[in-house]
């Protein structure tokens, strides 16, 4: 396993249990991320919301991850989800110190 994979140990709190996130422009690189949180059950569909502007990307998302997901940005962002960087600094004391070197 990687150093910058995170793993919850029996016992641990998960530090995205209560979080809300927003993906604003969902391309490859927002669906990797929302695939791998899903995949390793840091946190649940309706945890999750993104924006697209395109209707068939939507659909394919929701349809794929169950995620909510909003043409308009602002939709997205109103959800009083936090910023993505916000709950990766909490798992991560630092980002740039998760960096590979």
């Amino acid at each position: 396993m990687a150093d910058t994979e995170l793993t919850i140990r029996s016992g641990e709190r998960n530090p995205l249990e209560n979080a809300r996130l927003a993906f604003i422009g969902c391309g490859v690189m927002a669906e990797a991320i929302i695939a791998g949180l899903l995949r390793r059950q840091l946190v649940t569909p309706d945890q999750i919301v993104g924006s697209h502007p395109r209707v068939n990307r939507r659909e394919e998302l929701y349809t794929k991850y169950g995620t909510r997901m909003f043409e308009n940005n602002r939709e997205a962002v109103c959800m009083k989800c936090k910023v993505l960087r916000t709950a990766a600094e909490s798992v991560y004391p630092s980002i740039d110190a998760a960096r590979p070197s």
